[in-house]
């Protein structure tokens, strides 16, 4: 596993906990129509949440099996983008 690889895993992760045991925290993390604008932020943290086990399971797996194929080939830099 690639360090990259193992920093997206944790932001799914801690994505998914963060709104599974906090769900307050939701609405100032996902993309709300009427909130985005003041709070920008969510168009980047929005493609981090996750909300269901199975899923989480599957976007972890799948990011780990890509980034071992694809980040040898492009790089760190690009596999990030």
């Amino acid at each position: 596993m690639t360090r990259i690889a193992q920093f997206l895993s944790t932001i799914l992760v801690l994505g998914f906990l963060l709104q599974w045991f906090m769900p307050s925290w939701k609405p100032y993390l996902a993309l709300l129509p009427g909130r985005t604008l003041p709070l920008f932020w969510n168009l980047i943290t929005a493609g981090f949440l996750v909300s269901e086990p199975v899923l989480l399971v599957l976007d972890v797996g799948v990011l780990l099996m890509v980034a071992r194929l694809v980040e040898p080939v492009h790089g760190s830099k690009e596999f990030l983008k």
